[in-house]
């Protein structure tokens, strides 16, 4: 995997283009996300290195194209591209900011409202983050992954039943791949298990896991598991 990677960095910086900057910083970061540097300090800082080192260019680019794109669509994508890699670096104020821009270049563009609400998420302002992820869906009213963010953010609010009706809708209108299927799943059942519905829950995660067979989707099995046989033997039945 990390000869892969270094050949997607390699040909970045050999291409010099936006999209392949971005796309070699990204598997910078997975690299480092994964285990395979836990035990080798040498590797992990050179991987930092060599991300570091990509994301100034890629600064570089993307103000480049900004100056040429100034008033476009383009440049609208580039300062939401900018806002994600703030995001990441923990920077949510500053990636508002930009967001904030790309919202000014064009109201309609559901992304910018999408990130918006994420960065406003990472500042603590639930409430202005729910309604940007309203506004999105305004605009993109079946696309499941904002209903799914939106879920995610209502679930952390304890507003399971809110958060359910949400996920409800974005497994009704999915198309997408058999990961992000078992991710909305995965959130469907941590919603129902806030909500003591666990057998539910537990189909739910069963569901998640025959799409993905995630360490967090089995533990919410196991967990509902143990809740149903706590309330079949604290029944009067079995008293």
């Amino acid at each position: 995997l990390q000869t892969f990677a270094q050949w997607v960095v390699d040909i970045a910086r050999t291409l010099g283009s936006y999209d392949a900057l971005k796309a070699a910083m990204l598997a910078c970061e997975r690299i480092q996300q994964l285990d395979l540097l836990a035990n080798k300090p040498e590797d992990r800082a050179r991987w930092n290195e060599t991300e570091q080192r990509l994301r100034e260019q890629l600064t570089r680019q993307a103000n480049a194209q900004t100056q040429v794109a100034s008033g476009s669509s383009t440049e609208g994508q580039i300062l939401c591209d900018q806002g994600q890699m703030l995001l990441r670096q923990s920077q949510p104020e500053e990636a508002f900011a930009l967001f904030e821009r790309a919202i000014t270049l064009n109201s309609r563009s559901h992304a910018a409202w999408l990130w918006r609400a994420m960065a406003l998420t990472d500042m603590g302002r639930f409430n202005d983050a729910l309604a940007s992820y309203d506004r999105a869906l305004e605009i993109e009213p079946d696309n499941a992954r904002v209903w799914n963010s939106k879920a995610a953010l209502l679930t952390e609010l304890g507003r399971a039943e809110a958060a359910l009706e949400c996920l409800n809708r974005a497994l009704e209108i999915s198309n997408s791949d058999a990961k992000v299927k078992g991710v909305f799943w995965l959130n469907r059942g941590k919603a129902l298990f806030i909500l003591k519905r666990y057998r539910e829950a537990r189909e739910a995660l069963v569901r998640s896991y025959q799409y993905d067979p995630s360490p967090e989707s089995a533990a919410g099995i196991a967990a509902c598991r143990e809740q149903l046989e706590f309330v079949t033997s604290s029944s009067p039945v079995n008293a």
